[in-house]
């Protein structure tokens, strides 16, 4: 497993396999407001991966969700494995790439939209 991305939250994990890319992600429950959110909600994996699984049965295309759980006595640390897609890339490198080819009417509704859609997940 090589590491993709390491801060205080989180580890992500890359590991690759004859069947394809797998992303492991561990969560951790290691300052008092994680604990604290960990408390009043279910666990940091175990939302991100129901989120997906809503998600991709709305037929948003997001990561695939594999398994989740959670390590020790609760709260603590959890662990969310997706399926990564060896096609995907960047969404800002998509975005940088698709909105010079739009028609410059079109640009400033196709930001409106997307922003909309984000802001409708925070």
């Amino acid at each position: 497993a090589e590491v993709v991305k390491e801060n205080l939250q989180r580890t992500i994990y890359r590991v690759r396999l004859p069947g394809g890319t797998v992303y492991v992600k561990h969560c951790r429950a290691n300052t008092p407001r994680a604990v604290a959110r960990e408390i009043l909600r279910p666990a940091k994996a175990r939302l991100e991966f129901e989120n997906a699984v809503a998600l991709r049965q709305l037929g948003v295309a997001v990561v695939e969700p594999l398994a989740c759980g959670t390590r020790g006595w609760w709260p603590g640390d959890s662990t969310l494995v997706t399926r990564g897609d060896d096609r995907a890339g960047p969404f800002v490198a998509f975005l940088e790439a698709t909105l010079p080819t739009l028609p410059p009417s079109v640009r400033p509704a196709v930001v409106r939209q997307l922003a909309r859609g984000f802001a409708a997940f925070v």
